[in-house]
């Protein structure tokens, strides 16, 4: 899908620019404080954002959230927007 695509992108251009880099599916609210206590990220890059990433957490580190169209533009080829 475009939006596998998309992460593993992220993810292996973080990974040869030398930055140490972890996924995570962020399932569910408690997952991602989880995730966020256990790897203690200076950023997070939601490349897909299903569920709305806390309070405690997006004040507390920088997010960035990589939309891959415009508002309502769905498919395969959305992310070329």
């Amino acid at each position: 899908s475009a939006y596998n695509d998309l992460t593993q992108r992220i993810y292996r251009v973080l990974m040869n620019k030398g930055y140490k880099v972890s996924f995570q599916a962020a399932i569910s609210t408690e997952a991602m404080r989880t995730a966020v206590q256990s790897f203690e990220p200076n950023v997070i890059v939601c490349s897909t954002l299903i569920k709305v990433i806390p309070e405690d957490i997006y004040k507390q580190i920088k997010c960035f959230i990589v939309h891959p169209g415009i508002k309502e533009d769905r498919g395969p080829s959305s992310k070329d927007w």
